[in-house]
């Protein structure tokens, strides 16, 4: 919590920034990618309020402030939280935007832009997170905990220590196209190049082998079905012909 505190503290100046004068580094882009959608109805939002000013009225939709970080050794603004917003004021014509600048150091950044990502704007995506999770680990290389980075991307202890788990032994951090690929595994694809005729002919015997397999088990579980019918039928005669009450006691009752 006191950490917390102290990197809220250091979010405290509010400037006006040109939008072409923010920088976006991946180093501290913790989404996958931008939602299409959401980028147009934050421009939509944007160009009501440009028109409001226009008419020396007052901006009617309240937008939270995009996040940056100053970095003094490039004497640059890198954006931190608000890839939607900045991209909607883009395409809604703005020249300059009300920015909130954070300055600490580079991790501290990185720590602010997860937790921006996690509170504001459009709810991070699985993807999101787990992209968010896998870069966290690699850039504070045991630094900080489980738990902790758990509580910046704003998810669960026990989802962040399994994608760690997964990630184990693997030694470059994912990028976004990285990301979607991982997540895009299970999905499958056309080979690259045509089978060879081995590679046929091993198939073929494959499947003459599975369809013996199962079509001699479907065979055994149709005869099951129709023992069951028999003996189905055999005790419905058998109740239909044998209607007086049965009073033997049998041994052991």
């Amino acid at each position: 919590m006191a950490n917390g505190s102290k990197l809220a503290k250091q979010v405290e100046e509010v400037i006006s920034l040109q939008v072409n004068d923010i920088v976006l580094d991946e180093e501290y882009r913790v989404r996958v990618k931008e939602d299409e959608a959401t980028i147009e109805k934050y421009a939509e939002l944007y160009r009501d309020n440009e028109a409001a000013l226009k008419r020396k009225e007052k901006p009617p939709h309240q937008m939270t402030l995009i996040v940056v970080w100053y970095d003094p050794n490039r004497g640059q603004y890198v954006l931190l939280g608000g890839y939607h917003r900045l991209e909607a004021a883009r395409r809604a014509g703005l020249v300059e935007i009300q920015v909130s600048v954070f300055s600490g150091s580079p991790d501290e950044a990185f720590a602010v832009a997860l937790k921006d990502n996690a509170k504001h704007g459009r709810p991070m995506s699985d993807g999101d997170k787990k992209y968010a999770i896998i870069k966290a680990f690699r850039r504070y290389d045991g630094a900080k905990g489980v738990r902790e980075i758990a509580r910046e991307v704003g998810c669960s202890a026990s989802y962040a220590s399994k994608i760690n788990g997964e990630l184990s032994g693997k030694k470059s951090f994912a990028t976004p196209k990285d990301t979607d690929k991982q997540l895009e595994a299970d999905t499958p694809r056309k080979p690259d190049s045509k089978p060879t005729l081995d590679q046929v002919k091993s198939l073929d015997v494959m499947i003459a082998e599975s369809k013996a397999y199962f079509g001699d088990r479907l065979q055994m579980l149709s005869d099951a079905v129709e023992r069951h019918a028999y003996h189905n039928s055999m005790i419905e005669w058998f109740l239909n012909n044998n209607k007086k009450p049965c009073n033997t006691v049998f041994e052991g009752d």
